[in-house]
């Protein structure tokens, strides 16, 4: 369980991008399973984290881009 894994557990092992990782998974897992009562200070302190990691820790945001382009495809089915 992601949620279980202490805030910035990887970064003293200087890998905190794996910090980001699982900030991310943490957010779609809660966005697949429609807890999103606290989505926006998720992602606050996703993106605050993100901007205080170096460079080399940056990640790409994957999951939470597919997590999004899947919402927006399931909406336009519906729609149309």
């Amino acid at each position: 369980m992601a949620q279980n894994i202490p805030p910035n557990a990887f970064a003293s092992h200087q890998q905190a991008w794996r910090d980001l990782v699982n900030m991310q998974l943490e957010i779609c897992c809660l966005i697949k399973l429609n807890q999103i009562d606290n989505l926006a200070l998720k992602l606050y302190d996703f993106f605050i984290a993100f901007n205080q990691v170096e460079e080399t820790d940056v990640i790409m945001p994957n999951e939470l881009a597919e997590t999004i382009q899947s919402l927006v495809s399931a909406q336009t089915f519906q729609a149309a």
